[in-house]
């Protein structure tokens, strides 16, 4: 067994950002972990290389156990319960899907009790990216991926499966006592930029905020009306590392720094807000539009008519808002069978700052 060690950093922004999202414990007490195996089956492969890292004085200290033969496999399990028994959180990219239960397995294989380790609160970075893919409109969300997408620098070349035929090289090259530094340094490489990497990735944390039903863990900045753009600011925790920006004909939302900014295109016309209980309507075809039954108890026969499903609606002139969420509001739109469908814009609607970010979330998720 082999032991290694490195120290990196990562810009202060993120560090800041770090804090600011991972305020469960101190940074200090989360492990960042990352393994490389022969294999996907915990049964029919072993574990041959362990990475770990956490914060300290300002900077990361990445810890690597190397196995030179399988026969290691059992002590680097070993060095990897100790290491991470003293920390609160583990931090790991599809973790809680592989890296930690291939751990568990393999050290029940060599006969390692992890009863008091694993029990640590876990924060598995490929969940978060699912979460916010919607965001990130990624559609293959391996580490690698996500990193392009960071502007993430790596040197490292190869996946974890394209390496297994690097470490069975080594191990024949260091059974015959042969120089083994070219393998050892593909492994090596790989593995620590995974876990170098992973504070860095932490960032999109950030965006699981824009994700509420209501935006209430953001704070409302300002709004403002400009060329007939409707815009909302909130500003988040701590900022995002790269801009996005994801639009559709009236609606865009740019995230840059730590704000999100939303701008709606605000509709004037005259549209139409259909009631669902028709058969308690008349129509009135001189006024062109539908009245309750008991207001057309007041209407001559002759200037009424029985409503239907496409004209039980009443009209409305103003500014509108395209309704992309449920809000309990009124809807209109500009025929019964219209797909577009908006809520009217008005004072009430802009004082309501409860409305405002049930309305932005949804704006946001649909998005």
């Amino acid at each position: 067994m082999q032991k290694f060690s490195y120290i990196f950093s990562v810009p202060n922004s993120n560090i800041d950002s770090l804090l600011n999202i991972i305020n469960t414990f101190d940074l200090s007490e989360h492990v960042f972990l990352d393994i490389e195996t022969t294999g996907l089956s915990a049964k029919n492969s072993i574990c041959y290389l362990i990475g770990l890292a956490y914060y300290k004085d300002k900077s990361f200290e990445c810890t690597q156990f190397f196995a030179d033969t399988p026969d290691d496999e059992p002590v680097i399990l070993q060095e990897l319960l100790s290491y991470i028994s003293r920390f609160k959180a583990i931090v790991t990219y599809n973790g809680d899907t592989f890296d930690i239960p291939y751990i568990i397995s393999r050290c029940k294989y060599n006969g390692l009790s992890t009863d008091s380790v694993f029990s640590q609160e876990r924060i598995d970075l490929y969940k978060t990216a699912r979460q916010v893919n919607s965001l990130l409109k990624l559609g293959n969300l391996k580490q690698k991926n996500i990193e392009n997408f960071l502007s993430i620098d790596r040197d490292d070349i190869y996946s974890g499966g394209e390496l297994i035929d690097t470490y069975k090289e080594y191990i024949i090259k260091y059974k015959l006592k042969e120089d083994t530094f070219a393998e050892l340094s593909r492994l090596l490489l790989h593995n620590r930029e995974d876990i170098c990497a992973l504070p860095e990735i932490c960032s999109i944390l950030s965006l699981r905020q824009l994700l509420s039903d209501d935006l209430s863990l953001l704070k409302f900045v300002n709004s403002f009306i400009k060329s007939g753009v409707l815009n909302y600011k909130f500003k988040t925790d701590c900022p995002f590392p790269k801009k996005l920006v994801i639009n559709n004909s009236s609606i865009q939302l740019n995230i840059y720094d730590n704000i999100a900014e939303i701008s709606i295109n605000i509709t004037e016309e005259e549209l139409k807000h259909f009631y669902k209980d028709y058969k308690n309507y008349y129509y009135i075809p001189e006024e062109g539009q539908a009245i309750h039954k008991s207001v057309a108890a007041y209407v001559d026969t002759s200037f009424k008519e029985k409503a239907t499903k496409e004209n039980c609606f009443t009209k409305k002139k103003g500014d509108f808002l395209p309704a992309v969420c449920e809000l309990e509001i009124p809807r209109f739109k500009l025929e019964y069978n219209s797909t577009d469908e908006y809520f009217l814009f008005n004072d009430t609607f802009l004082n309501d700052e409860s409305v405002i970010r049930k309305y932005c979330a949804g704006i946001i998720k649909s998005l």
